[in-house]
């Protein structure tokens, strides 16, 4: 422990911090804990890498998954967030049945009170075949979610009706 926290409190307790600043403390964190078999230090750990960018996305995955697979009762980050998390990793990543498997969770977690999760996972549809999102979008006008936030929802489906009329292809991006 740094300064008599745990490697997951100090995390939490610098999580605002950016800039230089945070990556010194990122690497801290990185450096001291990146072999630790304790589970509250593999999600700081994946936090960490988290907060480097796009270089450490497999990383961070790594140590987001190792924690889920072991989780702790910690109180510092939220279950929500840390799902949320992987998912967008995922997607980054191109992960893409990955992504939705966590966005779903979410779903569950929050008893689809988040309309975001829905559209997250329209999202990444859109990106695997257009045909997909517009069935997602069918499907969704059938639940009873739908009239909580039949607003987003509609606006989502006709962008992805008009994205199809103009011949939408998801083109990932050249790796650096």
């Amino acid at each position: 422990m740094l300064f008599g926290k745990s490697a997951l409190e100090q995390t939490f307790d610098k999580f605002s911090y950016f800039g230089e600043e945070k990556h010194k403390f990122n690497n801290k964190i990185i450096n001291k804990y990146k072999n630790s078999p304790n589970s509250d230090d593999k999600l700081a750990v994946a936090i960490a890498y988290l907060g480097e960018g796009s270089e450490y996305r497999k990383e961070s995955i790594k140590y987001f998954e190792d924690f889920l697979a072991f989780p702790s009762n910690q109180s510092y980050f939220s279950t929500w967030y840390i799902y949320s998390s992987l998912a967008t990793l995922y997607e980054k990543e191109y992960l893409f049945n990955e992504a939705i498997s966590c966005l779903q969770t979410l779903i569950k977690l929050d008893n689809g009170s988040n309309c975001a999760d829905y559209t997250r996972i329209g999202d990444i549809l859109l990106k695997i075949d257009v045909n997909k999102a517009i069935e997602f979008y069918e499907d969704l006008k059938k639940e009873a979610v739908y009239n909580k936030y039949k607003q987003t929802f509609d606006t989502a489906y006709k962008e992805v009706l008009l994205k199809k009329q103009k011949g939408y292809k998801f083109k990932p991006r050249n790796k650096k």
